[in-house]
């Protein structure tokens, strides 16, 4: 085949706005995954199910357990304040409203089996109930006598409601 100049430079340019449309494409995509990522998710409604759960407790040593953690490595991510920063998201108010629709299992074995991100698994169960103690009284909730159970089959059990 033989290409003239007029063939080339209109070869030339449906390339450029190819390249262009997938630069500004990609750019965009780009952008609206890190707005996706940014916004925290509107806070749910607490289902049914939730209401139903037995009434959550956790003890002050618990939260000092779970305080000490934190500042050693999950602060590094979260922030001081729980507020998130480098990418790990925040632990406290609308952001975390979403485990209020279950049972308190669910964030202890998100913490257990997924936290810290560089090594996930690699907490203890005590370490993970502390940390959940201390992420639920960031979120308001207040430490009395009865203490988070160990056993996850009672975790279960429980609700975010005091």
């Amino acid at each position: 085949m033989h290409w003239d100049r007029k063939s080339l430079r209109s070869f030339a340019s449906a390339v450029k706005l190819t390249i262009a449309g997938v630069v500004i494409g990609g750019a965009v995509a780009a952008a609206g995954t890190a707005i996706a990522q940014d916004a925290p998710p509107a806070p749910p409604a607490v289902t049914p199910e939730a209401a139903a759960l037995a009434p959550l407790a956790f003890t002050a040593q618990q939260v000092a357990t779970g305080r000490g953690l934190f500042g050693g490595g999950c602060a590094g991510c979260h922030g001081e304040t729980l507020a998130g920063l480098d990418g790990g998201p925040p632990l406290v108010g609308d952001a975390f409203a979403h485990w209020y629709t279950g049972p308190v299992s669910a964030l202890y074995d998100f913490v257990l089996n997924r936290m810290p991100l560089d090594a996930p698994g690699t907490l203890q169960p005590r370490q993970a109930l502390g940390l959940v103690a201390f992420i639920l009284e960031h979120n308001g909730f207040v430490a009395g006598d009865v203490a988070l159970p160990e056993d996850p089959a009672a975790l279960a059990l429980l609700g975010f409601r005091q």
